[in-house]
């Protein structure tokens, strides 16, 4: 539901077009979550096999997901700039280059904090981690930060 009234806000506020490329380049970049490789299910079978364990466990994985997010994204903000994102998106007016680098990362550093939720989710309490609110309030926090830099971007 959230969704539903989220996305026809954006889609008034931003026109179709605008939209259209903020919701592609936020679905390139979640194709990013699979970075993430197994790490919070690795660690979250880890600490149902050894609940003692679990700080060592956590902070093993939280520190290998930090260097393969940090090195993601430095590489990925890098050779962002050396797409044509013109002829990618078929928008020879498009110079969002902020929304995509912020679209990378925020996918990125949320596969960081998935770690968190493995971590509740081997000690059955994600019930405690997520209270029913948290996913709307992320789902329109996102969608705000997005909708405001490419209005920004595109004032300019």
């Amino acid at each position: 539901m959230v969704s539903f009234v989220t996305v026809s806000m954006l889609v008034q506020y931003l026109g179709r077009e605008s939209y259209g490329l903020c919701a592609t380049i936020t679905g390139m970049a979640s194709w990013l979550s699979i970075t993430q490789g197994g790490i919070g299910q690795s660690l979250r079978n880890d600490i149902i096999r050894e609940p003692g364990s679990a700080s060592a466990a956590f902070s093993g994985a939280f520190a290998f997901a930090a260097i393969v997010v940090l090195s993601v994204g430095g590489v990925l903000t890098a050779i962002v700039r050396l797409v044509p994102w013109n002829t990618v998106l078929n928008d020879p007016a498009f110079h969002q280059l902020p929304l995509v680098v912020i679209s990378i990362w925020i996918v990125l550093f949320t596969a960081l904090l998935s770690l968190v939720r493995a971590t509740y989710a081997a000690f059955q309490s994600e019930f405690k981690l997520t209270p029913a609110c948290w996913p709307a309030c992320s789902s329109l926090s996102v969608s705000s930060s997005l909708a405001s830099m490419a209005d920004g971007v595109r004032r300019r």
